[in-house]
């Protein structure tokens, strides 16, 4: 939501305009295999008619994996899986098309759950 508003602000845009444009950059990116949300945000913000900053970009970046990660919930069979395998022996690992540094992806990992029980 703060999403929304920064951008239908900054636009002066209606919510439901900039939502429905956001949707669909999010479908052509996905169709094209790019990725890397500040890509997204740029065109986004180039449909709207708005220039951002790369600070800007970046905030919007944050926002929306923080807003994404609130949102995600670990199913209740995952942690008892993962240890399982994990005293099976499997050397286990995370597989991602994230965006981000590098830097910012370990963080991001960092504060996930099941993290102690990767190899």
């Amino acid at each position: 939501m703060q999403l929304l508003i920064f951008l239908s602000l900054v636009s002066g845009l209606n919510k439901s305009h900039v939502l429905d444009t956001v949707m669909n950059i999010e479908r052509q990116m996905e169709v094209i295999g790019q990725f890397n949300r500040r890509v997204w945000f740029r065109e986004v913000a180039s449909v709207l008619g708005i220039r951002l900053s790369d600070h800007e970009v970046n905030e919007l970046v944050k926002t929306y994996w923080d807003s994404w990660r609130s949102g995600s919930k670990l199913f209740s069979d995952v942690l008892p899986t993962l240890a399982k395998l994990r005293r099976c022996g499997l050397r286990l690992g995370i597989i991602t098309n994230t965006d981000g540094e590098l830097g910012l992806r370990e963080i991001e990992y960092a504060r996930m759950v099941f993290t102690n029980y990767l190899t």
